[in-house]
């Protein structure tokens, strides 16, 4: 995967609900023609895929993601948990609620 292009997430759970019920390809080429390095996730009943289009108008189930963080040598950065107490979080919690440091030595 050439990771070229901004990186966007198509939620087919999102699609269905809104009555999208075209082929995940056919839907991301329809609204962004230049897409790329389109990839399946179907545990987390997605399509993962890069484009370099900027499509305020496109339907809430596309999610620009975040850049990647990767540095030169292609490692990404660890997520430490160690100041928390894991103890009292709750099942399903988002990492954002839970409040974590981004450590470049772990």
């Amino acid at each position: 995967m050439s990771h070229a292009g901004k990186r966007y997430r198509f939620d087919m759970r999102g699609a269905h609900e809104a009555g999208e019920l075209r082929h995940p390809q056919i839907v991301i080429l329809a609204w962004f023609p230049d897409a790329s390095d389109l990839e399946p996730v179907s545990i987390a009943d997605c399509w993962l895929f890069a484009s370099e289009s900027v499509r305020p108008d496109a339907p809430d189930y596309f999610v620009r993601l975040p850049d990647d963080r990767r540095d030169a040598s292609g490692s990404v950065p660890v997520l430490s948990f160690s100041s928390i107490d894991l103890a009292g979080v709750k099942q399903g919690a988002r990492i954002s609620e839970i409040g974590y440091t981004q450590s470049d030595d772990e």
